[in-house]
């Protein structure tokens, strides 16, 4: 009898976390979004915002996608997005993190995003669930 394991199955797998409205314009907020469950690759990051966005450029929220690496520690910046022109339609799906090549990662590595003020204060974001896709490596 053979045995298949999660990350042996073809394709992407799909995790995802929500995060609660900001609480205060202005105000930086760290959320840990995925943790690596095994060796894999991340394919994108999307955000779908639980609500409509209209940033401008005088104030608008700065969203920074982070990978902690296994001890948490890491600061390396995968992405920055700037809520800062345009409308953005809430139940829609945003990229916040796409790259060429598929970042390749370590069992137990941590991404985190944080919500900042980009210009002004800011805007208070509503809820949203983020969505990491990953396959086996």
């Amino acid at each position: 009898m053979s045995y298949i394991d999660i990350h042996d199955m073809p394709g992407g797998q799909r995790d995802h976390i929500v995060i609660p409205r900001t609480i205060l314009a202005g105000l930086p907020e760290t959320y840990p979004i995925w943790h690596a469950p095994f060796d894999c690759k991340i394919r994108d990051i999307v955000v779908v915002w639980g609500a409509s966005l209209t940033g401008a450029a005088g104030n608008y929220t700065r969203v920074v996608v982070t990978n902690r690496g296994t001890a948490g520690a890491g600061v390396t910046t995968l992405a920055t997005v700037n809520y800062n022109s345009g409308a953005v339609t809430g139940f829609d799906a945003y990229a916040l993190y796409d790259p060429a090549d598929y970042l390749s990662v370590d069992s137990g590595t941590v991404i985190s995003i944080t919500l900042s003020a980009g210009a002004g204060v800011g805007e208070i974001m509503p809820p949203a669930a983020i969505f990491v896709v990953y396959e086996g490596r």
